[in-house]
């Protein structure tokens, strides 16, 4: 399976716009995790990253999986568990982002994937049902 310029494009508009407030929700109630996830908040806000950030990180991100499609695949997926996937972090690096940002600024237990059958879909958060974001569905 060879990604479409168009799923590509879906996929890297959908991470553009979630590295904007990142949620860091790891499914977990204990006083620990709620204090890591309100830091890693705080550390997220300080660190947005600015609109030419985005769009260069967004360019990089459209260019490394145009070239990581070019290899046979089933599935195509980018993901964060607490780190982000090494596409992410190199497009990060392509936008010029510092090191130190790049772990606040994607959202925790975050999924995302191109199927066989075209569609592209997003798992946001611990847990989170998967939702279809290419083709967009229309509702009757």
């Amino acid at each position: 399976m060879k990604p479409t310029v168009e799923q590509i494009e879906a996929l890297a508009q959908w991470w553009a716009n979630v590295i904007r407030a990142p949620k860091f929700d790891a499914g977990a109630d204990s006083v620990q995790m709620l204090l890591a996830q309100s830091l890693a908040t705080s550390l997220a806000i300080d660190g947005v990253p600015s609109p030419d950030e985005i769009a260069k990180f967004k360019a990089a991100l459209v260019s490394a999986m145009t070239d990581a499609g070019d290899q046979p695949l089933v599935f195509f997926t980018l993901g964060v568990d607490y780190h982000p996937d090494r596409l992410l972090v190199e497009a990060a690096h392509s936008a010029g982002i510092p090191e130190r940002r790049i772990d606040t600024m994607f959202p925790w237990k975050t999924w995302t994937r191109i199927d066989p059958d075209g569609t592209v879909h997003v798992s946001y958060g611990y847990r989170a049902a998967w939702r279809q974001i290419y083709p967009v569905e229309v509702k009757a």
